[in-house]
């Protein structure tokens, strides 16, 4: 196993397949991704990329519609199933079994990865004393604004505290 900062600056772990012409690592700095071929390949961008589609575009206006991405690293399938779609041979790799068993532990039916940690007992806590409250990602947070003293998400919902279990 490599650390992602073996692969240089602005890396990411995933190569990029250009038929015809190599394989390369992926590195997508500020206004530019750069393919790390033998001879790097470069992709000016007119904006940072942010986004599985940004990043698309510019390989496909740059290369064409055949390049295809290829992960360096165990990349949990739920991690990338938010975005795509896929299709795996069940029996081909216990990789495939052990996601299967993860995603089942991170669901409100098997609850022991969240009740005991800190989260949970804040949760039960809060449950226990009648406040009503909900779970937010660090990326929905990002997006919150405080309008009148209040929390506020994209979704519009008002919020009075934020509470982050130690």
């Amino acid at each position: 196993m490599y650390a992602l900062d073996r692969f240089g600056s602005w890396a990411i772990p995933f190569d990029l397949v250009i038929p015809g012409v190599g394989r390369g690592t992926l590195r997508i700095a500020p206004k530019a991704v750069i393919v790390m071929t033998p001879t790097p390949l470069f992709i000016t961008t007119k904006k940072p990329v942010q986004s599985v589609a940004d990043l698309a575009e510019a390989i496909g206006r740059k290369f064409g519609d055949r390049c295809v991405l290829v992960g360096k690293a165990v990349t949990l399938i739920g991690m990338l199933s938010r975005e795509f779609v896929f299709v795996f041979h069940e029996g081909a790799s216990s990789y495939v079994r052990m996601s299967r068993e993860l995603a089942r532990k991170l669901t409100v039916h098997q609850r022991g990865w969240l009740e005991n940690h800190a989260t949970g007992a804040a949760a039960t806590a809060l449950w226990d004393a009648g406040h009503a409250f909900d779970f937010i990602s660090e990326a929905q947070l990002g997006r919150v604004r405080v309008v009148g003293g209040k929390l506020v998400t994209e979704g519009k919902t008002h919020y009075r505290a934020l509470v982050i279990p130690a």
